[in-house]
């Protein structure tokens, strides 16, 4: 509650500041609402290789050419980490698990032609950077890093997902 001893203008600020803030929260929600798409990630952990085994379901209002990108840098560790250079084996498909033409146009993009259909991504992440900006897994445990693992729609970061993390059998 804002303090009724507060000068005017002080007082003023803070109810404009919260009001601005309350805006935004609603049109990110709303923006993120009206893409109509459903985006869900599967992560499978393997010591053996360090790597991450990523499944990405995409259904929805989709464009003709879907743009993915993976993150140059995450917050909190302001150095360029360029995440796209640990992607490998990167598949495209439909949901009936015919391949999808795609381009890797640069480190970190790929362009899949959707057809404005669902596509099932599948792709790698080596996981061998043992620090908190990165992906690290051994025997013993496994730490990811979000930016470093999941890729979004270009100009569309603003997505609610869900995330399957599969138990390691071992």
């Amino acid at each position: 509650m804002i303090n009724r001893y507060l000068p005017f203008s002080l007082k003023k600020t803070l109810a404009v500041l919260m009001a601005l803030v309350f805006n935004f929260m609603l049109i990110g929600s709303a923006s993120a609402q009206q893409s109509g798409q459903k985006w869900h990630f599967g992560i499978s952990a393997d010591p053996a290789t360090k790597k991450a085994h990523i499944t990405l379901d995409l259904s929805g209002k989709l464009p003709d050419t879907v743009v993915f990108k993976m993150s140059v840098w995450t917050t909190g560790y302001y150095q360029f980490m360029n995440f796209g250079k640990s992607v490998s084996d990167f598949t495209a498909t439909d949901e009936s698990g015919k391949a999808l033409d795609f381009k890797h146009t640069d480190q970190n993009t790929w362009k899949v032609a959707a057809n404005h259909k669902p596509v099932k991504l599948k792709y790698d992440v080596a996981c061998i950077r043992n620090f908190v900006g990165g992906n690290f897994i051994d025997t013993g445990h496994a730490y990811f890093s979000p930016a470093g693992l999941f890729m979004y729609q270009d100009k569309n970061i603003i997505q609610p997902v869900s995330v399957t993390v599969n138990k390691y059998p071992g």
